[in-house]
């Protein structure tokens, strides 16, 4: 099991710095969960233009 990043109490306080950064991923975890074409419910192939379907269509073909 991962160890946990989270701050205890009796840690020192967090820096500018460290504070800043953990801010920082936690607004591109948001941005992440808000982004439609981060949807991971999303049908396979949604977002690929036509040449990439093609090739996803075709890719079993050699079997």
């Amino acid at each position: 099991m991962a160890k946990s990043t989270k701050k205890k109490m009796t840690d020192k306080p967090l820096s500018d710095e460290e504070a800043k950064l953990i801010q920082a991923h936690r607004d591109a975890d948001e941005d992440i969960r808000d982004d439609p074409e981060m949807d991971m419910d999303a049908e396979r192939g949604d977002d690929l233009d036509e040449g990439e379907l093609a090739r996803l269509d075709n890719s079993n073909d050699d079997e």
